[in-house]
């Protein structure tokens, strides 16, 4: 009995021993299975981190970097513009009583003048002196008038054109020309001129370079102005006084500027000041106007499509058209008035607001990496586990 007691105690102990080893070997393994799986987290953290933090913030930060553009607005009470409410309204009440319609031709901050020379003869010599007259006088109105609008002067000339028959001539010498024949004569400048490629009006100054005048209607007549268009002007030599008046009643008319008094003569070969200073407050308070106008749509439109990209050049060009409206109504500068109101109009018309045809290369990362993200993280995380893996096992051999 004594023996067989003994036999079972140590069967017991064998099994208790086996039993204990079955115990840490489990524990080593539950413990070899935590830490891998520890180090399996912190190593999908890692990655994730990487991608999502380090990779992918400044990422976000580039392609909405437009999103976050600054973009400045006028105030409805700014104080800038309680004087100039009161000039324009003083200039409403004298457009309103004026019954002259070239007073309501719109002003713009910049023209393009294009000075046409349609020649009678092949001579230039003959002309030289004509048409060097015609640039100083057309020089000294836009200089006359840079401290309000900018000028963008260019020059053509029409050799041939005179003797096409595209209009009529009385004993084949005086241009005759009547509705029908100005209709043509027109379409055949605006046909052969070339074109000038600008977002600013442009108005063409037509000169007839000949000897025998022009008969418009059955009438002996210098030219004829045509709003919105330009001006058709007779230059002959020894009258340089007639084409040169022409000139300034051109600009007159095509400005929108009203002539100060009646009592004129007919040869008026120097500016009507007067006239023009009437024209640089209504040009200075309508650049104001519509700079702000343009800045206002601008704020309105983006506040109205939330997902409106308005990018870093949009928002410095209403920054300084912004700027150049106070300084323009604090030191009464109608020139920097004509500033603001192209900045405020070259950012209205960016193409940025207006159409998304051309992505920049961030907003195309911004649209592909967001798609390609759930694609490629799967991939790109199974190709490190694989890498570190043989990496960790560099030193086993495997027979």
């Amino acid at each position: 009995m004594v023996e067989e007691n003994d036999e079972n105690e140590a069967l017991e102990k064998v099994e208790d021993e086996i039993h204990k080893v079955k115990i840490e070997r489990l524990l080593k393994v539950a413990e070899k299975v935590l830490k891998e799986n520890k180090e399996r987290c912190l190593k999908s953290f890692a990655f994730y981190f990487i991608i999502l933090v380090i990779a992918g913030l400044p990422l976000w930060w580039i392609t909405t970097s437009p999103y976050r553009a600054s973009l400045e607005r006028f105030n409805d009470n700014e104080a800038i513009f309680s004087d100039l409410m009161v000039d324009q309204t003083s200039e409403e009440e004298f457009r309103d009583n004026s019954p002259d319609v070239w007073n309501e031709i719109s002003i713009s901050a910049a023209y393009n003048l294009h000075l046409i020379f349609v020649h009678e003869e092949n001579d230039n010599n003959k002309w030289s002196t004509v048409e060097k007259s015609i640039f100083n006088e057309v020089n000294k109105m836009v200089n006359y008038l840079s401290d309000t609008v900018f000028f963008s002067v260019t020059t053509e000339h029409f050799w041939d054109l005179y003797q096409s028959d595209i209009f009529s001539k009385k004993n084949n010498k005086k241009l005759v020309l009547n509705g029908a024949d100005m209709t043509r004569f027109i379409t055949a400048i605006d046909k052969h001129s070339s074109p000038v490629i600008s977002t600013d009006p442009l108005l063409k100054f037509v000169f007839v370079l000949t000897n025998d005048g022009i008969e418009i209607d059955g009438i002996q007549s210098n030219g004829q102005t045509f709003a919105s268009w330009g001006s058709i002007i007779n230059a002959s030599p020894g009258k340089s006084d007639e084409y040169l008046n022409a000139i300034y009643e051109s600009f007159h008319s095509l400005l929108g500027v009203q002539i100060s008094t009646d009592d004129l003569p007919p040869t008026v070969k120097h500016p009507d000041h007067a006239a023009w200073n009437n024209f640089r407050r209504r040009a200075f308070s309508e650049n104001i106007n519509k700079a702000k106008h343009f800045i206002t749509a601008i704020n309105t439109l983006a506040s109205k499509m939330p997902q409106l990209v308005i990018t870093p050049e949009v928002g410095e060009l209403v920054r300084k058209s912004k700027n150049f409206v106070k300084e323009a109504i604090s030191e009464e500068n109608p020139l920097k008035a004509s500033v603001a109101r192209l900045l405020a109009e070259r950012a209205a018309d960016h193409s940025s607001l207006i159409g998304t045809g051309d992505l920049t290369s961030s907003l195309k990362i911004g649209i592909y990496v967001p798609i390609g993200m759930p694609l490629m993280l799967p991939i790109v995380e199974v190709l490190i586990r694989y890498f570190w893996g043989r990496y960790k096992n560099r030193h086993i051999k495997v027979e």
